[in-house]
Formats: C-alpha cells, sequence, structure tokens
C-alpha cells in the first residue's frame, strides 16, 4: 500500500483531478511490483470517472482490479479494458522506443494507398505530398516509415501550419538575425536550417499563409536550396527533403495553394 497525500483547489473538476494523478500518483505506480488494486470508492464522483477513463486507457498494467469498497465487504467492478494497449503502454514504460502506433494496412484500399506512399517517398529530392482525413496517421507515417524511404532517418523537423499568420510563419521558417524586427534580441536558426541534412513536415500545408508559400517555392526553385533569414544580407544553402500532408482533397488543396 501507498500512502500520499495531494491537495485539490476543486476536487471535482476533471482535468485538475487528471493531471494530478498523472504527475503524482503514476510514477509511484509504476514501481509497484505484481497486481495492482484499485479502490474506486473514497473520493468525488469526478474522481472515480477520471480513475475509470485511466483504466479504460490502458494505462495500468495487465491485471489491474478495481474494487468498490463497501460498509462490510470489498466489490469488485467489472470494467472491461484494452489488454493489448495495456501491454503497450507497460512496454513503453520499460522502453520509450516501442512505438505505439502501427500502420499495417488491414483493408484492401489502405494497402493501395501505403503501397503508393512507399513507392513515391522513395523519390529522393522530390517533394512528398500525403493526403487523408483527421485522424488517419499521416503525421505518424512520417516518422519513421517515410523519414526511413528517403534515407533521413534521424531527422525530421515539423510545423504545424494551422493558425499561424505570415509574419510568424516567416520567422519560424527561415529565422532571423538579431536585431531584424522588434524584439528580435538574439539570432534564431529557423526550421529550415535545423531541417539540414533530414526532414521538413509541413503539417497541413494548406494552412501556410501564401507570401510563406512563395517563398518556400522560390526555395525548392533553386537547386541549391538558397534563402535569406529574414534582416540578413547573406543567403543560406541548405539540403532536406520537404514532406507536407493536408487534410484536403486536391481540387480543395489546388485553390488554398499559391
Amino acid at each position: 500500500m501507498h500512502r500520499g497525500l495531494w491537495y485539490f483547489d476543486d476536487p471535482t473538476r476533471h482535468q485538475l483531478i487528471y493531471e494530478a494523478i498523472q504527475e503524482q500518483v503514476l510514477p509511484r505506480l509504476n514501481t509497484v511490483a505484481g497486481r495492482l488494486h484499485l479502490n474506486l470508492s473514497p473520493g468525488t464522483p469526478a474522481m472515480h470517472s477520471v480513475w475509470l477513463i485511466l483504466h479504460a486507457g490502458g494505462v495500468f498494467a495487465p491485471g489491474t482490479r478495481l474494487w468498490s469498497s463497501q460498509p462490510d465487504r470489498l466489490d469488485p467492478v467489472q470494467f472491461e479494458v484494452s489488454t493489448y494497449l495495456a501491454e503497450i503502454r507497460r512496454q513503453q514504460r520499460l522502453d520509450p522506443k516501442v512505438p505505439s502506433y502501427n500502420p499495417e494496412a488491414r483493408s484492401a484500399a489502405r494497402r493501395e494507398a501505403m503501397n503508393s506512399l512507399f513507392r513515391y517517398a522513395r523519390m529522393t529530392g522530390a517533394p512528398l505530398l500525403i493526403l487523408g482525413e483527421r485522424g488517419t496517421g499521416k503525421s505518424r507515417l512520417v516518422e519513421p516509415q517515410v523519414a526511413t524511404l528517403k534515407q533521413r532517418p534521424n531527422k525530421v523537423v515539423t510545423l504545424a501550419c494551422g493558425g499561424l499568420e505570415s509574419t510568424l510563419a516567416e520567422s519560424l521558417l527561415f529565422g532571423h538575425v538579431k536585431g531584424a524586427f522588434t524584439g528580435a534580441a538574439q539570432e534564431r536558426k529557423g526550421l529550415l536550417a535545423q531541417a539540414n541534412g533530414g526532414i521538413l513536415f509541413l503539417d497541413e500545408v494548406q494552412d501556410l499563409p501564401r507570401p510563406v508559400q512563395r517563398q518556400l517555392v522560390r526555395v525548392f526553385q533553386d537547386r541549391q536550396r538558397r534563402y535569406r533569414p529574414i534582416g540578413s544580407d547573406k543567403e543560406v544553402s541548405v539540403n532536406f527533403e520537404l514532406v507536407c500532408a493536408s487534410n484536403l482533397p486536391m481540387g480543395q488543396l489546388r485553390e488554398r495553394l499559391d
């Protein structure tokens, strides 16, 4: 049995309870040898819900038992959990390199899509575009599958393009020198420089502001991949593979790209 005392500003707020369990309780439980037993009865209904959510998500080790305490007895709580997911999480705790995503294609349509992806991903020097609805695992295919096929397995630099205004997107991608604009107190390398020798992955590329799209096109039209950081008069040359992803069909995507 592990004893601990934690304070909550509001014991009915699920988010506070969830964060406290994640940060303070789970590190202790992960060191427990043997079967874990959890009593769900003490605390608020919100606490009960969070324990059940974590259990259903496979956070606790396989074989964990849930109990409800009564005045004169303990009753087992029957709550099914995906033991497969629980085992994956357990293996990840032992070895962080264990992948949690299995890209195996089970349907004919997905197999065809995966075969096309891997065929085109082998073409080094050519930008790669991955299309698919949200939640289909586009970003998870880039590393390590696409990165390995493009022979750049050790470096993938990602930019989530959604919600970026033009000035910020330009600064993030191209970097800037000290004093280039108000607040630029020091030089900053952009993502293009950080991706040198690896892959630059632009997620939801349709949201990239059009002026920045034009700048990227000019970089790729130059065989030496040259550009100038903001405020600099010196050109920088980089070598990286470009991978983009979008949740839009090709026709709608063309309308959003410059």
